[in-house]
């Protein structure tokens, strides 16, 4: 692909192709071998020859030509592959040969749309620990808003009167009827019976509901919870790396890390984190560094005028200290 991306950005290349589109040429023709053999510039044959017998076609967006893979021309191994890889060109041979949008609009009905992201919910669901998970993970989020959102050209709903399309309603309707086993269509049929009580228009309680649909869905595949964990191990690992760094936090690992007391967190809220070891309610949003119910190693230090501090150490094996005030008869 990138050896062939090289020789197409040629400008002399992309200025012979411009010429054969200002001719009224047909832009099939760039990739049918009879076609190709009747062009009389020898250079621009041999590039699109070799495109073509290589598994690859040619496009073109806004005036430049590029190649694309032609996932077509691959079904003929289907017989030869294990399961998850013949789903796979399947599912992307429809990609190729029809895709879904052009020019930021849509370009097959709504109904297609529901269709393909099942069928690509389906590969993640049944396999997934295959090798091509994440492309076709790539390409559900890209259905799924979509599905929810529209395009730019084709928006779900308009962008002046907050109506759902006529047509989109439809195609979401009959496809939520088809009693399909999957998790888009039952999110899909929770999101079109709150539609119908704002009379199809786009409220911002079904805006902020579309938004967490999305969460909800992809969240619901097992492989969706290792990338989590993967990327927290990832995290893990930065932490310790500047925790290396920080004379802060030596200073505060060698002066409090041999204490062993421990503290349980009672709350840690929006703008509101509460310990067992003091009656101080701390008005700063740590979610996420501690978690509600677990103990964690602490010290209090105590200084002039009623000043005091606890440094506790936070999942992540980082020392903070919290600072408050105590009065003095």
């Amino acid at each position: 692909m990138s050896r062939l991306e090289e020789k197409y950005f040629d400008d002399k290349i992309q200025g012979k192709l411009s010429e054969l589109y200002l001719q009224d040429f047909n832009p099939d023709s760039l990739n049918d071998i009879v076609s190709i053999n009747e062009m009389e510039d020898a250079e621009t044959k041999e590039l699109l020859l070799a495109t073509v017998r290589a598994g690859f076609k040619v496009e073109a967006a806004e005036g430049v030509f590029y190649p694309v893979i032609n996932y077509e021309f691959y079904k003929r191994y289907i017989p030869y592959l294990t399961a998850d890889y013949s789903d796979y060109i399947k599912l992307m041979a429809l990609e190729s040969s029809t895709p879904p949008a052009a020019d930021a609009a849509l370009v097959i009905g709504w109904d297609q749309l529901i269709k393909r992201a099942v069928a690509q919910e389906a590969f993640l669901r049944e396999y997934p620990e295959s090798i091509k998970i994440d492309e076709v993970r790539v390409l559900y989020e890209k259905y799924l808003n979509y599905v929810f959102y529209g395009l730019n050209n084709t928006p779900l709903f308009d962008y002046d009167t907050k109506r759902m399309r006529e047509e989109a309603r439809n195609g979401y309707l009959d496809m939520t009827r088809a009693g399909l086993d999957s998790e888009l269509i039952r999110e899909l049929g929770l999101f079109m019976n709150l539609l119908n009580g704002n009379d199809c228009l786009l409220t911002e309680e079904l805006d902020n509901y579309r938004k967490k649909i999305l969460e909800n869905i992809l969240f619901s595949y097992e492989f969706y919870s290792q990338i989590l964990k993967d990327k927290l191990r990832a995290m893990q690992k930065n932490i310790d790396i500047l925790k290396e760094e920080s004379e802060i936090q030596k200073i505060h690992e060698s002066n409090y890390g041999g204490m062993y007391q421990m503290t349980g967190l009672l709350r840690a809220r929006e703008n509101e984190l509460l310990f067992d070891a003091v009656e101080v309610v701390f008005p700063v949003n740590y979610k996420g560094h501690f978690t509600p119910g677990k103990r964690y190693e602490y010290y209090i230090d105590a200084a002039m005028g009623g000043r005091r501090s606890i440094m506790v150490k936070d999942d992540f094996g980082v020392w903070h200290s919290f600072n408050w005030r105590e009065s003095i008869e």
